[in-house]
């Protein structure tokens, strides 16, 4: 969670900087309003005093927006490293898992095979019976049917799923 500290540190510092920026634009509106009143009051003095100060008001309010442009993209640059940690570590899971569902699937597959095979030979057998087990023989057309068919299907599901998983780093 470093870098999480880092960017609280640093949306911290963004902050009163902000602040400190907004204080400075309002004392140079301040001083702006200052200058104005001494203009119409044609005191001379006072104009030259209030046009320093806010030319160098103005030039604070340069330096804090610089300031908080540079904080603001010191947070940026945390968060986007946060977001490339978090997103790193959701596609390692990502990959981890569809490489156990491959390997799983490979299991099953290989379960489905000799699920297949016993019902060939479970077919094959109930060929030999006599036609009073007539049913026997349906029951056991229609299982390997079905284990025929789940074969099918698994083999189509694990050709998809390796042809969408990523080589191994």
């Amino acid at each position: 969670m470093s870098l999480q500290r880092d960017y609280d540190v640093a949306v911290a510092a963004w902050r009163r900087a902000h602040s400190m920026l907004l204080s400075d634009r309002l004392t140079l509106s301040r001083k702006e309003a200052q200058m104005h009143e001494a203009q119409i009051e044609e005191a001379e003095d006072q104009v030259e005093y209030f046009a320093d100060r806010r030319a160098q008001m103005q030039q604070q309010v340069a330096e804090r927006e610089a300031e908080v442009d540079t904080l603001a993209a010191h947070a940026e640059e945390i968060r986007i490293a946060m977001v490339t940690q978090q997103l790193d570590a959701t596609l390692a899971s990502y990959d981890e898992t569809i490489r156990e569902m491959v390997a799983a699937l490979a299991a099953l597959d290989e379960r489905t095979r000799v699920a297949a095979t016993l019902a060939d030979q479970a077919e094959q057998l109930a060929s030999t019976l006599p036609q009073s087990a007539a049913r026997q023989h349906h029951a056991a057309n229609t299982a390997a049917q079905r284990a025929h068919a789940i074969e099918a299907a698994l083999r189509q599901l694990h050709a998809a799923l390796v042809a969408e998983t990523p080589p191994s780093a």
